[in-house]
């Protein structure tokens, strides 16, 4: 039996959609953007017409004025204004940016198709990209970042931009920009640039997916290059650390990073959304090298989690993103708690001052089969390479059914049990009842005075027959 990773649903921001929900149902009620912000949406644009309705005297009839025309006008609608377009390149890479404005006061714009078409000096076509601006609100200024994959190495000259009009829908208007960022900082290296940020929400719900463009511009205001990512999710009335890769001809002199809303972004209620508890979550860094752990408890009784999503942000002692980091836990038993390693890396001379770290239940189902953590850990002994240090311990499996590509966290911990640093790792195969020895590479910084091992199930897990 496999395990399977979460399959994401994907809602339309623009959808209305009426949830229903089972007595006996595991799953909370999501509720999708389009529901929670859009009024009775508008599927055409006509231009006003009349009807003729022919008018026959008689003899005996006295002059009359003609009654005024009942027919109420269709509004217009202006297409998305678009700005300045960019672009940097770097071998076959081309990261192209524009900037859009919505000049409609009371619609919001949905899921405007773009296309992006680049050409060489010659005016040969070389690639075309295409992609949807799923929702900008009325009177919104944006961008729009995104990539091409070219076939050679052949120097872009110019790039055509062609945005369609779009869905407009009748809006319940929110606070200007409810999604913000503040401290957007760059840092670059021989291997690569990226700008960072922290990304604030004043919606009072959970917002998942989030799409975030970042813009780069040269002294003389032209766009230069950029890049974009997705935030998994910002917590209500919350912030979170963002980080792009950028690609840029040059270097930038200030780059904007600009948050919107994307066709997979859902609100959340807080009524309606499972509670994992968040226990405990230190660090360790090595240069650039960093590793973190945490805790998580799943309190529900009956219930079980697939794809459980953290979000990691470091910070300098200035406030400053110096990292980011979102990953999964692939599955938490009921009332399991689950201890995670994983590790990232920084830009060149920086340090961890503070982290802050959210976690986001996944899909919640009923799990008959195994009921519990079928596997556990013995305590890790360090040990030091002439490279870099590692951990070793046992991974035991109580199940009788070998489990494959077990996902291995090495968690250390120092004299007042706080955590210092860890690192993780795979084992290909634990027998059924049996044991399998792990190595695992590890990030620290303080004396470790223990190593605990937490081996789980993965995405990727099986179970032998």
């Amino acid at each position: 039996m496999k395990m399977f990773h979460k399959k994401l649903s994907i809602f339309l921001i623009f959808l209305i959609v009426v949830l229903s929900s089972a007595c006996n149902s595991a799953t909370p009620p999501e509720t999708s953007l389009g529901e929670q912000l859009a009024t009775e949406p508008v599927t055409s644009v006509a231009e006003p017409t009349n009807t003729s309705v022919p008018v026959t005297p008689t003899a005996t009839s006295e002059p009359t004025d003609t009654p005024a025309s009942t027919n109420t006008p269709t509004p217009e609608f202006e297409g998305l204004s678009v700005g300045k377009i960019g672009f940097g390149q770097d071998g076959k890479d081309v990261a192209l940016a524009f900037m859009v404005e919505n000049p409609n006061p009371d619609y919001v714009v949905q899921d405007s198709e773009y296309e992006v078409i680049a050409y060489d000096a010659d005016d040969n076509q070389l690639d075309t990209q295409e992609g949807f601006i799923s929702f900008i609100l009325p009177a919104q200024k944006t961008a729009v970042a995104d990539t091409m994959y070219l076939s050679s190495n052949v120097p872009v000259a110019k790039l055509d931009l062609h945005v369609k009009k779009g869905n407009f829908t009748s809006f319940n208007p929110l606070e200007n920009e409810p999604l913000t960022i503040e401290s957007p900082t760059y840092f670059t290296d021989e291997f690569v640039s990226t700008v960072t940020g922290i990304m604030k929400s004043s919606f009072d719900k959970d917002v998942t997916d989030i799409r975030v463009s970042a813009v780069a511009y040269n002294e003389s205001n032209e766009i230069i290059g950029g890049g974009f990512t997705y935030v998994g999710f910002v917590p209500a009335s919350g912030q979170t650390g963002v980080a792009i890769n950028l690609t840029t001809n040059g270097k930038p002199v200030h780059i904007d990073i600009y948050p919107i809303l994307s066709g997979l972004s859902l609100f959340e209620d807080e009524e309606n959304t499972y509670h994992l508890n968040l226990l405990e979550y230190g660090y360790g860094q090595d240069d650039s090298q960093f590793a973190y752990g945490l805790t998580v408890e799943n309190p529900n009784e009956t219930i079980s989690f697939q794809s459980t999503m953290y979000q990691m942000t470091a910070y300098d002692e200035n406030g400053i993103v110096v990292g980011t980091q979102q990953n999964y836990i692939s599955f938490m038993f009921p009332k399991e708690i689950v201890y995670v390693a994983d590790i990232s890396f920084l830009p060149e001379n920086v340090t961890v001052s503070t982290l802050e770290v959210h976690v986001k239940a996944g899909e919640a189902v009923e799990f008959t089969d195994v009921i519990s953590n079928p596997l556990f850990g013995v305590e890790g002994t360090l040990y030091t390479t002439s490279y870099f240090p590692k951990t070793k311990g046992i991974v035991k499996n109580t199940l009788d059914k070998d489990i494959t590509n077990v996902r291995v966290s090495a968690i250390l911990y120092d004299a007042n049990d706080v955590i210092i640093g860890g690192g993780f790792g795979f084992v290909d195969m634990v027998p059924a009842n049996g044991e399998s020895e792990t190595e695992v590479s590890i990030t620290f910084n303080g004396e470790v005075t223990h190593v605990e091992i937490y081996p789980s199930i993965s995405v990727i897990s099986e179970l032998g027959n």
